[in-house]
């Protein structure tokens, strides 16, 4: 059976606890509205794991308060996102009741054998009872001295850590070192300053880069359609077939829609007729204004639109994939995989030579083989955007800097200013500027940096472990955040299974830097 119960505001820890007792055995959901003022630490919700545990009830929370249900999920306590409604009662069925017997009044000897049996009974009960008191008192008076022994180890013996998060300041310097061309070996080199020996390396770097398509495509539609007049200076008729094609001036074709018959010429006036004709291709191209298609066929005669214009043809614009933008996705695509590539952090924290960084299958050059690109279209292509994928292998001469870090730690050790102390684990080397490259030789020149921390000793600690003694958790937070050489804290206490205290005595604050 599910229960729940709701925390009212100013409602004490307590009280809570107690009223796990009401779901002995059953499931428990407890409602925290916003306002209640306990379950708000790790130590309440503890302290409520351990009573559900004890109690045998299966707890589960209900809150709207995110701390309350970060809370919840560290301590392994269950979140429901609604309240259970109440369960109606339902009577349980009951077996039917036997006939009794018809009543006869108890003899003389009855009533004696009765009132033994009840004496007995109550005698035991008697002895029964006293024992049972003495078990509570006794359990009492233990449970009794547990309590006062927990509360003077928490009193006296309690503990606290505080780890302070010193400031830290950032000191940087050059160091100029050498590496060697692998084959090339450093007892070569006559400098005597810091020879590191190369070692080949491969990486395969994968990129995609997309761009607009800017091509344009010219598609025909309708075909333009006129009339033009035909005139045959000739003393024949001359037919001109359906489907005959002639050629414009400006290198547009047409055919006549139908069978046409030229007269002959007459009385010194040559032959006229009208035909329909029409552009087959179709398109814009086919549009003539009046009089601008002229010409002669090879038949002798002469055609014009001098009576009408040439219209109707219509063509459609499309966005294609042109040279142009293959050859921008290429140039581009270059540019970045190879700044990618002389900046790729390699395994085992090798560091690279960025001007010995090549492309496998360049030959020799910055820019790889055709085989490495793929392109979502092709010339000519119908597309708004064309895009290219390039999965490039790399070869390069890389370096261990660890020899570096060992150099640059008394270098940087001599930038610390007065009471701080330089951090040997915090040492960088930043990407590196080539100076020279000479018989396999490449001098290089490192920016190192590292980080310094004000120095703490033992004198200081003590004297803030004096400060926080026997202060309240506001004050100390109050405290530490007041501290001029320290970002920040973290406090723990100790037994962490009892209420958070401050101690009273200094010796058991230990005060801890990182």
């Amino acid at each position: 059976m599910t229960r729940s119960i709701t925390v009212a505001p100013g409602q004490s820890m307590s009280e809570v606890l107690n009223a796990l007792k009401i779901g002995a055995g059953d499931d428990l959901v407890i409602d925290i509205p916003a306002d209640a003022s306990v379950l708000l630490t790790a130590n309440e919700f503890r302290a409520l794991s351990i009573a559900a545990e004890r109690e045998e009830v299966e707890v589960s929370i209900y809150t709207e308060d995110p701390l309350r249900r970060q809370l919840a999920t560290l301590f392994g306590v269950p979140l429901v996102n609604e309240i259970p409604q109440p369960q109606p009662y339902v009577a349980p069925e009951l077996d039917p009741v036997a006939e009794t017997e018809a009543f006869a009044p108890a003899s003389e000897d009855d009533e004696a054998d009765e009132a033994e049996i009840e004496a007995a009974p109550a005698r035991s009960r008697g002895g029964s009872g006293g024992s049972i008191a003495k078990m509570l008192g006794a359990l009492a008076g233990i449970a009794a001295i547990v309590a006062i022994g927990i509360g003077l180890y928490w009193f006296f013996f309690s503990s606290m850590t505080v780890d302070l998060h010193l400031t830290r300041q950032k000191v940087a310097s050059t160091l100029a070192y050498q590496v060697t061309e692998p084959g090339v070996s450093p007892d070569s080199v006559a400098s005597g300053g810091i020879v590191i020996q190369g070692e080949p390396v491969q990486f395969t770097l994968s990129r995609s880069l997309t761009v607009p398509a800017t091509g344009q495509t010219v598609i025909p539609d309708k075909a333009a359609t006129g009339d033009v007049t035909l005139r045959n200076p000739t003393d024949a008729v001359v037919t001109i077939e359906k489907g005959t094609e002639f050629e414009g001036f400006d290198g547009v074709t047409y055919v006549f829609s139908d069978k046409v018959e030229v007269p002959a010429a007459s009385n010194g006036q040559p032959g006229e007729t009208t035909a329909a004709i029409s552009s087959p291709k179709g398109g814009e191209g086919g549009n003539q204004d009046v009089g601008m298609l002229t010409g002669e066929l090879p038949n002798g005669v002469y055609y014009s639109n001098r009576m009408g214009e040439i219209s109707g043809g219509t063509q459609k614009t499309s966005t294609t994939v042109s040279q142009a933008d293959i050859d921008q996705l290429r140039s581009e695509i270059d540019k970045e995989l190879l700044a990618l590539a002389t900046t790729t952090e390699l395994d085992k924290g090798l560091l690279l030579v960025p001007s010995t960084v090549k492309p496998i299958d360049g030959a020799g050059t910055a820019t790889p083989s055709e085989g490495a690109y793929a392109f979502s279209q092709n010339v000519g292509d119908e597309a708004s955007e064309v895009s290219v994928t390039a999965n490039i292998t790399f070869a390069a001469t890389a370096y261990d800097p660890s020899e570096l870090t060992e150099a640059a730690i008394p270098q940087l050790e001599g930038e610390v200013a007065a009471g701080q102390t330089f951090d040997p684990d915090s040492v960088k080397v930043n990407t590196p500027a080539e100076t020279g490259n000479a018989n396999g030789v490449i001098s290089l020149l490192a920016t190192v940096a590292g980080d310094a921390i004000p120095t703490l000793d033992d004198a200081t600690k003590d004297a803030l472990s004096e400060q926080l003694a026997g202060k309240s958790k506001d004050e100390v937070d109050q405290i530490l955040s007041g501290l001029g050489y320290a970002d920040g804290s973290t406090v723990t206490y100790s037994p962490s299974w009892l209420p958070e205290r401050v101690p009273s005595s200094a010796g058991r604050i230990t005060i801890e830097t990182s």
